[in-house]
């Protein structure tokens, strides 16, 4: 018997897709191009825009949105080496989606065009109702904004609605926004911050009633 679910939330980065080593090694050649030498945990960050994630390791405005740049440059380097390819168990869980009439988007602070380009590339993007991207929102995670917009997009109820994420910065603003959040454990399964939590696999068969 399946969970009563009509709708699922995806985050792209580290949720869908594996490409949060990526984003950590873009950090640190940011980094390392700098004067300073500059230790950080990328989990303290993870699900952050850019900017807002260089704000809270502790820059400035200015020195963020300068950072942003130079760290969404290599970004794109090291992301034209590599292959996407999705979490484990993501394409499983996504076509039990498929066959029991769950809908599902995405709802990222990530651009859109890389978004889109990814999901191309995975023959992939037709099958996700919408993107709520970095650009359609003034204020991304963690603020409820995102969530807010992709509620008001799907149409679906929020009380059979679930968010899925793999960073703090989400959990907060899907809860601000009233939505359940399952925790998905990909990399750093140590840092569990919601009741709901697993594999994709043990998501697939949770949402299946098995």
């Amino acid at each position: 018997m399946t969970r009563r679910t009509e709708f699922l939330y995806f985050d792209f980065d580290g949720t869908l897709i594996d490409v949060s080593p990526l984003h950590a090694a873009a950090f640190k050649l940011a980094f390392d191009a700098t004067d300073d030498k500059f230790d950080f945990d990328y989990r303290l960050i993870a699900g952050l825009d850019t900017e807002s994630a260089f704000e809270r390791l502790g820059f400035s405005e200015s020195e963020s949105k300068k950072l942003a740049k130079v760290k969404r440059k290599y970004f794109d380097e090291l992301a034209k080496n590599s292959v996407p390819k999705w979490v484990d168990g993501i394409p499983s869980l996504l076509d039990s989606l498929d066959e029991i009439g769950v809908k599902y988007g995405v709802v990222s602070s990530g651009t859109r065009h890389r978004i889109q380009e990814t999901l191309i590339n995975l023959d992939s993007l037709s099958r996700f109702m919408f993107i709520i991207s970095r650009e359609d929102v003034k204020q991304t995670k963690p603020h409820p904004e995102p969530f807010l917009l992709a509620i008001s997009k799907s149409n679906a109820s929020i009380g059979r609605s679930l968010v899925v994420e793999d960073s703090l910065s989400g959990y907060v603003s899907a809860t601000s926004a009233g939505l359940d959040v399952w925790q998905l454990l990909v990399h750093y399964e140590d840092d569990i911050f919601s009741a709901s939590n697993g594999s994709a696999n043990q998501l697939e068969k949770w949402i299946l009633g098995v």
